[in-house]
């Protein structure tokens, strides 16, 4: 179908119920996996003022498209991922800015902008039945992976400028001459292009969450990998697995369930990591009936949009159980302009004019489901304040110089 766009209608945010928990348990365990933090949590700059213990349940209506980080692209996967997983770099809530997750601290940039730099972390360890310290080389072999056939990287285009990657994927796992390991704590990457600023930036994505080669490469062979069936962990939370790494923890298409890594040590980690467990599950179809679970306390999370008549509910009595988080994106309403009379201009012109938007948005839940939006750029995208901010209203052009 041929599309454009009616109206840029709602700049929407996530909305979600949740049952804000300081803690949900008294396990006071120490130890490396340990939750408890306090400013002297060595240098990750920990969160402080919960208590570890507790399960999260959260509902879903969604399975991860892949557990495997080289292959993951959608959100369930990289919510999965994200908690399981060490990146070079990633995010802290409510930052904007990356911070060093593995990597040990900024990248460092040449001054042609064609070599990048990262040290990494000593002492980060895959959980069972791996077991090790992670070095370079399960990053290097974790961006080489993403470029074969069998494992299928899905954003290849981020790193077309890396000097070797490969213009179509790999019959098995090949070498990229331009990702390097000089040493154990040590990932060099150069560039044909001077595009390393993007490139740095792009370091926060999956690609580089480590995979030990000895482990993975046997499954790496096979068409596709059967990595995605016995992923390790280096993050806090691993996918429950058995002795040789079979994930007994994940259901496709029902749940996974994410418990301890044991071998995650919180000096480390930026991440607090309080809780014991996290229940994930993917098969709750009906929004109505997840909405009413967790407003009455079975589950703690609604991974999806609840119904207008829970979320004014919610709103307007239980308060406390509703959080909005934008999206950065929009929704919009097709025209196929390949029919009459949407064909016509002047016929989309009309129903452009007449078009409801408030309407629209009464219908989803109202001013909590978003914004009207004004322009196709939605808030927190760079551009967003230039374009008009939400008033749409575009400032004057400064003078050139």
């Amino acid at each position: 179908m041929s599309s454009t766009r009616i109206r840029r209608t709602l700049a929407p945010v996530v909305a979600a119920l949740v049952l804000v928990i300081a803690a949900c348990g008294g396990s006071d365990n120490n130890g490396s996996s340990g939750g408890t933090s306090s400013s002297s949590s060595g240098g990750a700059g920990q969160e402080t003022g919960g208590k570890q213990g507790g399960v999260l349940r959260q509902l879903g209506s969604s399975d991860v498209d892949y557990l495997d980080p080289g292959h993951t692209y959608f959100t369930v996967g990289y919510q999965t991922a994200y908690v399981t997983q060490r990146p070079l770099y990633s995010f802290k809530p409510d930052k904007l800015a990356p911070v060093p997750d593995l990597a040990a601290d900024k990248p460092q940039i040449s001054g042609d902008l064609k070599t990048i730099t990262v040290k990494i972390k000593p002492n980060v360890k895959f959980s069972p039945p791996v077991n090790r310290a992670v070095t370079s080389k399960d990053v290097k072999y974790a961006f080489d992976r993403f470029f074969s056939a069998n494992v299928g990287g899905q954003y290849a285009s981020y790193f077309s400028s890396v000097d070797g990657v490969p213009l179509s994927p790999t019959e098995g796992v090949e070498s990229v001459s331009g990702v390097t390991t000089p040493d154990d704590q040590t990932i060099v990457f150069k560039l044909t292009r001077p595009e390393a600023v993007s490139v740095s930036a792009a370091l926060v994505m999956p690609i580089t969450m480590p995979v030990p080669e000895e482990y993975a490469r046997k499954l790496d062979a096979k068409n596709p990998s059967t990595y995605n069936a016995h992923v390790v962990a280096t993050g806090p939370y691993m996918v429950k697995n058995d002795a040789q790494g079979n994930l007994t923890g994940y259901e496709a298409g029902k749940s996974i369930d994410l418990v301890r890594n044991p071998n995650w040590d919180k000096s480390t980690d930026y991440r607090p990591a309080y809780l014991d467990e996290i229940k994930l599950t993917t098969n709750g179809s009906d929004a109505s009936i997840a909405a009413q679970q967790v407003l009455t306390g079975s589950h703690m999370n609604l991974d999806t949009d609840p119904p207008s008549a829970q979320l004014r509910d919610v709103v307007t009595s239980k308060k406390g159980q509703f959080v909005q988080v934008p999206s950065g994106g929009y929704r919009w309403l097709p025209l196929n302009t390949t029919i009459k009379p949407l064909d016509n201009v002047n016929v989309r012109k009309a129903i452009l004019a007449a078009f409801d938007r408030e309407a629209v948005r009464r219908v989803r839940g109202g001013r909590f489901i978003g914004d009207i939006a004004t322009h196709f750029l939605p808030p927190g995208s760079p551009g967003f304040e230039r374009a008009g901010s939400q008033a749409g209203v575009r400032p004057p052009e400064e003078p050139a110089r």
